[in-house]
C-alpha cells in the first residue's frame, strides 16, 4: 500500500487545485468578457460605417441639387415658395444695360427691340431703360429714371430725373421737379416743384403746384396755375387758369380765360369767357365774349393783344 502524504502536503495539494480551479473561471469569464466588447465593438463599428455612408449620400445630393426657394411645376414653370423676397441690390428682367450706372434697390425690365418713332415717321433703335437712382423703376424702353425714388412705367424715351417724380408713358416726356409727374403724350416737361403734365404735346408746367391737362404748346407757370388745353395758352399769374382756346393768357392773380382767341385776363381776379382779342384788365373785371372788347377798371390803362400773342400799351 502506498503511503499516505502527510498533511502539509494535502494542504498544499488542496491549495493548488483551489487556485488553478479559480484561474481557470477567471480566464473563462474574461474571455466571455472580451468576446462580449468584440462584438459591441463590430456593431458600433458597422453603425459608424452606416452614418458616414449616410452622410456621404447626403452631401452628394446637396452637391447634384442646390437648395433653391423654386418648385417646378407640372407645366416647367419655376413657382416660388409663399414667403417674402427680399433683393436689396436690384432687379433686372430681360436685357442688361451695361451703360447704365444702376442705383440701389431697383427694377427694371428690359427688352432690345427695333421701334418705329410714329411722330416723326424714323425709324430709330431704342436703347435699354436705365434706373440709375436709388430705388428708382424702369418700364418700357428707353427710359431713364435718374431721380430718388422715381420711376418710368412705359412708353418711350422718357425721363423722370426729379426726387420721386415720374412719368407713366408716351414718347420724350421729361418730369424733373420735385415729386412731379408727366402721364403721357409727347415732348411734355414738368420741370417745378408738385408740377404735372397730363398729356398732349410739347406742354409745360413750370410753376410750383401748376398742371396742363393737354392741347399742345400751352404753358403754366403760375403758382398752382393750370391750363386744362387748347393751343400756345399761357396760366402765368399765380392761382390763374386757362380752359381752351388759342393765344390766351391769364396773367392776373385768379384770373382766368376760358376760352376763344388772344383774350388777356390781367386783373386781380379778372376773367374772359370767349370771343377774339379781349381784355379784362382792372380788378374784378370781366368780358363775356365778343371781339376787341376791354374792360379796363379803376386803373384806366388800355390793354390789347395782336394776333402775335403779344402784350401792347
Amino acid at each position: 500500500l502506498p503511503l499516505p502524504l502527510p498533511l502539509p502536503l494535502l494542504a498544499v495539494a488542496a491549495a493548488s487545485l483551489i487556485g488553478f480551479g479559480t484561474q481557470t473561471l477567471r480566464t473563462t469569464r474574461l474571455e466571455s468578457r472580451t468576446a462580449s466588447l468584440e462584438t459591441t465593438a463590430a456593431a458600433l463599428q458597422r453603425t459608424v460605417e452606416d452614418l458616414s455612408e449616410r452622410i456621404r449620400e447626403r452631401r452628394s445630393l446637396t452637391e447634384e441639387v442646390p437648395f433653391t426657394p423654386f418648385t417646378k411645376d407640372s407645366s416647367g414653370w419655376w413657382v416660388a415658395d409663399s414667403a417674402m423676397f427680399r433683393f436689396p441690390q436690384g432687379i433686372v428682367i430681360g436685357d442688361r444695360n451695361f451703360d447704365c450706372d444702376y442705383g440701389t434697390a431697383v427694377l427694371s425690365v428690359n427688352v432690345r427691340d427695333h421701334q418705329i418713332n410714329f411722330l416723326d415717321k424714323t425709324k430709330s433703335t431704342t436703347t435699354l431703360n436705365c434706373p440709375s437712382g436709388s430705388g428708382a423703376v424702369t418700364f418700357g424702353a428707353g427710359n431713364v429714371a435718374s431721380g430718388f425714388g422715381a420711376s418710368v412705367l412705359g412708353g418711350q424715351k422718357n425721363r423722370a430725373e426729379g426726387v420721386t417724380a415720374s412719368s407713366s408713358g408716351g414718347f420724350r416726356n421729361t418730369a424733373f421737379g420735385f415729386s412731379s409727374s408727366v402721364s403721357g403724350g409727347a415732348d411734355n416737361y414738368a420741370s417745378e416743384l408738385y408740377s404735372a403734365v397730363s398729356g398732349g404735346h410739347y406742354n409745360r408746367a413750370r410753376g410750383k403746384y401748376s398742371s396742363v391737362t393737354g392741347g399742345c404748346f400751352n404753358l403754366a407757370s403760375g403758382e398752382s396755375s393750370n391750363v386744362s388745353g387748347g393751343k400756345s395758352n399761357e396760366a402765368s399769374g399765380d392761382i390763374s387758369s386757362v380752359t381752351g382756346g388759342q393765344e390766351n393768357e391769364a396773367s392776373g392773380y385768379i384770373s382766368s380765360v376760358t376760352g376763344g382767341n388772344v383774350n388777356l385776363a390781367a386783373g386781380y381776379i379778372s376773367s374772359v369767357t370767349g370771343g377774339n382779342v379781349n381784355a379784362a384788365a382792372g380788378e374784378y373785371s370781366s368780358v363775356t365774349s365778343g371781339e376787341y372788347s376791354k374792360v379796363n377798371g379803376a386803373n384806366g390803362t388800355r390793354l390789347r393783344r395782336n394776333l402775335d400773342n403779344e402784350l401792347l400799351a
